[in-house]
């Protein structure tokens, strides 16, 4: 019997962005002092973080290796009561052991939103980097806070989990958005929709898969030290981790 998991969206909003992460993404500005740098840095920065609201949506799934016809050899991963198909032996590699995955997708706000926050922000091409900078950071860090939620949920089932897998990374095909897009319905709950190309509307819009596994599959533990989700993780705040181990976890 497959079990049908529900979909659950994701309020990502953030109170505010560090500046100082934000100025090392940037090319040096010869005009301004590092403290005028910060201070403007900071405005455009704030003004993002009070004005976006990102969100996300995701689901689990449980995933199996495809059995195909002898005359097509490429390593696939099959969802569970779907008919969607993973292709590539960079996922094939992170999902042949998975009991479940996530499926996710994120956006950082409507077209809309965005172009008319960088019309009354940006005058010059370096506001527009600034910019850019923000939107991009404020998009990995709502990605990173829902991989976060996922990693609870997983910890709850007992699971471990991997990172984050994107299309476009390894061999996964960029038209696995398609895909990711249907099955968390990101067009109905997010608003996104894709191009021919497969190139999403509202463009600061990611999607990912992250497996899961089971005991047996211990050495994909990571240690909170290097985890990217460790900011925005649940498990850390009551002194835990998703090992089930207590302690500082600095």
């Amino acid at each position: 019997m497959v079990v049908q998991h529900p979909l659950i969206e994701f309020d990502c909003s953030m109170d505010s962005l560090e500046p100082a992460v934000i100025m090392g993404l940037l090319k040096k500005n010869d005009s301004l002092q590092e403290e005028a740098l910060k201070i403007h840095v900071s405005y455009i920065a704030d003004e993002c973080a009070k004005r976006f609201k990102p969100r996300g949506v995701y689901k689990l799934f449980n995933p199996t290796i495809c059995t195909l016809p002898p005359t097509y050899t490429e390593p696939a991963i099959k969802l569970v009561g779907t008919m969607m198909v993973f292709k590539g032996k960079t996922v094939y590699d992170r999902l042949k052991r998975a009991t479940h995955c996530a499926l996710l997708s994120v956006t950082l706000d409507s077209e809309t939103v965005i172009d008319t926050l960088r019309e009354q922000l940006c005058y010059n091409d370096f506001d527009s980097h600034i910019f850019d900078a923000c939107c991009a950071m404020m998009l990995e860090r709502a990605a990173d806070m829902i991989s976060a939620e996922i990693i609870r949920v997983a910890r709850e089932k007992t699971l471990y989990t991997d990172e984050r897998l994107c299309p476009g990374e390894g061999d996964l095909p960029l038209n696995t958005r398609d895909q990711i897009l249907f099955y968390t319905q990101a067009e109905k709950r997010l608003g996104i929709h894709l191009t021919s190309e497969s190139e999403p509307v509202p463009r600061l819009s990611l999607f990912g898969v992250i497996g899961m596994y089971d005991k047996t599959q211990k050495g994909r533990r990571r240690a909170c030290g290097r985890c990217k989700y460790r900011d925005y993780c649940s498990i850390r705040a009551v002194g835990m981790n998703c090992h089930g181990d207590k302690g500082s976890f600095k």
